[in-house]
């Protein structure tokens, strides 16, 4: 039985926004994780963290950690507490690879847009990946990718060899039951605040990767009488371009920004939607494309990074430097005769990618390299 131990400090609290992207995947793993009592696991949380109660089994333990400067815990304290509790594998549930050799190690890589587009992102977190990302993948015995996209980045930027690098797709962030869109009446949506009667919905965080201006000016070229866009998300870096493009266009009676949403409202807001749009410039994996899909929406999507491996067929493209095109893909997404069929092709697609065979690839390419 192999003792692993997971870093899993950079879970935030799940009734933050903060509990978004890298958070949630890391408590979706670990929900799986939980559920193989072959394993032995140490998972080291952030102190102020109340793990699940999910977690409280006979082969989990958890320990609460002080990390303070994350980073630098990462590559210092982290080896130590390994040796302590005489791991034989570290998985870090982020980039970062602790020192030591008494022990393998794993990292998951996300993506590399803070090198490959580092206008779109905070200085810190450029700079971070820069200095500390190098180091880790030549430490780490396999770095999980989580899209073959995400794997061939690597490569190219680090020169990283090919099998070093594992391929380990993502589930859904939303694991809730689709809803029928004609369960989903006006009123509900109004208590979430919706305030259209059609509308399309989008789902981001507010920063320059998500292209948020370009999809509100592709929207202000069509001309629907009662047809609104939706976005749910927080604000994340840079934003404020967001807003200014959106009272340039003049559209702000046809716009409607929710701010976070709770998990809960997310699946009658897929339901209730004309299509759902994800307009990112690039994606590492893309689950809310996923989670279209998985909720029954007609899906929008970029071609940019991974998506395309998450969409395949079920869903439509456009280019994401093009507000012409996306606006081409929201007025033919109006035109759909079949929607059922839409639906349909979107929840086959979706089948492939669940959290248990997620955990099945990091498990296979942990034991892999132990043995």
């Amino acid at each position: 039985m192999p003792k692993i131990g997971i870093d899993a400090t950079i879970i935030a609290s799940p009734r933050t926004h903060l509990h978004a992207g890298v958070s949630r995947t890391t408590v979706e793993i670990l929900n799986e994780l939980v559920k193989r009592p072959d394993l032995e696991l140490v998972i080291f949380v952030d102190a102020e963290l109340d793990p699940p109660a999910a977690w409280q089994l006979p082969h989990v333990k958890i320990v609460p950690v002080a990390t303070m400067r994350k980073v630098v815990w990462n590559f210092t304290q982290a080896s130590k507490l390994a040796q302590e509790h005489r791991v034989d594998f570290w998985l870090s549930m982020h980039p970062h690879c602790p020192l030591g050799s008494s022990f393998k190690r794993g990292i998951m890589v996300y993506d590399l847009f803070p090198l490959e587009m580092p206008e779109t992102v905070g200085p810190k977190l450029h700079w971070t990946m820069r200095l500390a990302l190098p180091p880790s993948l030549r430490k780490a015995d396999v770095a999980f990718c989580i899209s073959e996209y995400t794997k061939k980045s690597v490569t190219a930027f680090f020169k990283t060899p090919s099998s070093k690098l594992k391929i380990a797709y993502l589930g859904p962030g939303n694991v809730q039951p689709p809803r029928e869109p004609s369960s989903v009446t006006q009123e509900e949506l109004q208590k979430i605040g919706v305030e259209f009667d059609r509308y399309f919905f989008a789902l981001s965080t507010l920063e320059p990767r998500k292209n948020l201006p370009r999809l509100l000016e592709a929207f202000a070229k069509l001309d629907e009488p009662g047809l609104g866009l939706v976005i749910a998300g927080a604000k994340g870096w840079l934003y404020d371009p967001v807003f200014a493009r959106l009272k340039e266009l003049g559209i702000e009676d046809r716009v409607k920004f929710l701010g976070f949403v709770e998990s809960e409202a997310i699946p009658a807001l897929f339901a209730g939607c004309e299509a759902f749009i994800c307009a990112s410039l690039k994606e590492g994996f893309g689950i809310p494309v996923l989670e279209g899909m998985l909720y029954g929406a007609p899906v929008l999507t970029s071609a940019g990074g991974s998506l395309a491996e998450v969409g395949g067929d079920a869903v439509a493209y456009f280019d994401p430097l093009n507000p012409d095109d996306i606006a081409r893909a929201l007025r033919e997404s109006l035109q759909i005769d079949d929607r059922e069929a839409i639906r349909q092709k979107g929840f086959e697609r979706a089948k492939q990618f669940t959290w248990s065979k997620c955990v099945d690839d990091l498990l296979g390419g942990i034991r892999a390299t132990l043995s």
